[in-house]
């Protein structure tokens, strides 16, 4: 006898195993579709800001690069100046007095020179286009001694002046003798107007233009929101990376506190960088407002399909499922009398009321043939098979009958 614990009961109900809505599966599809254009559109941003912070890179650079071709535009057109100087003090011999009225005149029509002076071979300053600078002696100064050993011209690197505390350059031409040696040194001392003027062209108004000297002291800076000139800051991230290479791009916080995209290069002949930043967050600012706009595109048009799925899909699809189940039900218990297929359905539900309709006649058949056969086995169980003559059986259900009545 086979172990009672082995076998399974005949009779077991079995529950529906619940699964995902075809609502809910309609929303996955569409979120699956929808992922890919959200990825493409992260992509494209993403491409373009990339592309927007290379032109900002582009821009500072060439703003940069603006600064330092006006720097060397400015010293051509000084050294012009210090060789007509030069020239006119070789072919004449002029007094102190006329020399500083001949200087004064050549320096007038040029607004970035602050003065014009010689010295002699002992570095004393004999004359000038300012009294000021009279009897000083230069002798100490490193642009003085190479302009009289090299004979030729020479530029000191940006210094902040002892009399004057702006940042200024000294330009140094000797002017040759009857033997072509030295027989003195012509001086030019120019100030940072061209900065100024490079920056107010070139610099947009969020924009930040500074020049560093080799020590990392601010020697200039465009817009002056805040009194940084004169200053070190050789230990700031920003001036650090500034340094250390003669040409480049960095996106760092700037001195004034702003994240800023910089372009620096070095002015030809000296140590001093000039860094030009432009304002990140205003720079990548209509790639942002792109950006959200996009998503926020995405997110309403993604939002509109859930939403037109869930509601749509309980009228288009849950309705006439719920239909044809009822309707189901109903030949179940009996209810034949149906004509589902008369009824307006979708494309793909007609022949699923069609099949319904088609079990109900074959239920209304099937019924009649066993009515039939019931008639029959009834005949035959209240006739005797022999005479044909009703049975015993018979008899006895006429008597019952009888009985009642």
């Amino acid at each position: 006898m086979p172990d009672a614990r082995r076998q399974r009961p005949e009779s077991k109900i079995t529950r529906p195993r619940r699964t995902l809505s075809v609502r809910v599966r309609l929303m996955i599809l569409a979120i699956i579709a929808i992922v890919p254009l959200v990825l493409e559109r992260i992509h494209n941003e993403d491409f373009e800001r990339n592309e927007r912070i290379q032109a900002a890179y582009k821009q500072a650079l060439d703003v940069a690069r603006q600064g330092a071709a006006e720097q060397n535009q400015v010293i051509v057109s000084a050294r012009a100046i210090l060789q007509v100087v030069a020239s006119a003090r070789a072919t004449f011999d002029a007094s102190n007095d006329e020399c500083n009225r001949f200087l004064a005149t050549i320096a007038k029509p040029a607004p970035w020179i602050k003065t014009l002076s010689v010295a002699n071979l002992q570095g004393r300053i004999i004359c000038s286009s300012a009294p000021d600078p009279i009897g000083l002696d230069i002798s100490e100064r490193p642009h003085f001694f190479k302009a009289v050993a090299s004979g030729d011209f020479v530029l000191s690197d940006y210094y902040v002046g002892t009399r004057i505390k702006v940042p200024l350059m000294t330009l140094a031409l000797a002017q040759r003798g009857s033997n072509n040696a030295a027989a003195a040194v012509v001086l030019g001392l120019f100030d940072l107007s061209w900065f100024e003027h490079v920056a107010k062209t070139f610099v947009p108004p969020s924009g930040f233009m500074l020049m560093i000297d080799g020590n990392g002291t601010i020697l200039a800076q465009y817009p002056n929101h805040q009194d940084l000139i004169g200053h070190e800051f050789k230990d700031h991230p920003s001036v650090r990376d500034i340094l250390s290479q003669p040409e480049g791009l960095v996106t760092e916080a700037s001195l004034d506190g702003v994240r800023r995209i910089f372009g620096y290069i070095q002015l030809p002949g000296t140590h001093a960088r000039i860094a030009v930043g432009l304002d990140e967050k205003e720079v990548l600012a209509r790639v942002d407002r792109e950006m959200w706009r996009a998503f926020t595109e995405v997110s309403v048009v993604a939002a509109l399909v859930l939403l037109g799925i869930w509601f749509g899909g309980e009228r288009m699809l849950v309705r006439p499922i719920r239909a044809l189940a009822n309707t189901a039900s109903r030949i179940g218990r009996g209810d034949v009398k149906i004509h589902a297929a008369e009824l307006p359905w979708a494309a793909e539900f007609t022949p699923l009321a069609v099949a319904l309709d088609d079990m109900a006649r074959q239920l209304i058949a099937r019924e009649q043939e066993l009515r039939d056969s019931n008639s029959q086995l009834r005949e035959l169980a209240q006739i005797d098979a022999l005479t044909g003559l009703a049975n015993r059986r018979a008899f006895n259900e006429r008597l019952a009958t009888e009985g009642k009545l």
